[in-house]
C-alpha cells in the first residue's frame, strides 16, 4: 500500500506495462488514455459485426452503446 502526498492509500499495482505505478518510466499512464482505447475497441468490434451481417441493434445492445453510437462508430470509419 501506498500513500502518495496528503491523498488517499492505495495499492501501487502498476499496469501491463510496468509493475508499479510510482516508478514507471513512461511519461503519459496508460489509464489516463484507457477510455479512449476502450471506444476504439468498440468502434472496431462494431465494424466486425457489421461485416458480418448483424443488426445494428444487435450490435448496440451487446456493446452497451446506444444506435445512434453505432451509426457515429460507421460514419467515422468512412471518414477515416
Amino acid at each position: 500500500m501506498v500513500k502518495y502526498g496528503n491523498g488517499p492509500i492505495y495499492a501501487d499495482t502498476g499496469c501491463a506495462l510496468f509493475p508499479k505505478c510510482l516508478e514507471c518510466p513512461f511519461p503519459d499512464c496508460i489509464a489516463d488514455s484507457l477510455p479512449s482505447l476502450l471506444k476504439k475497441g468498440k468502434r472496431l468490434e462494431a465494424m466486425r459485426m457489421i461485416e458480418q451481417g448483424i443488426s445494428r441493434d444487435k450490435i448496440a445492445e451487446v456493446l452497451g452503446v446506444s444506435k445512434s453510437q453505432i451509426s457515429r462508430y460507421l460514419h467515422k470509419d468512412i471518414d477515416n
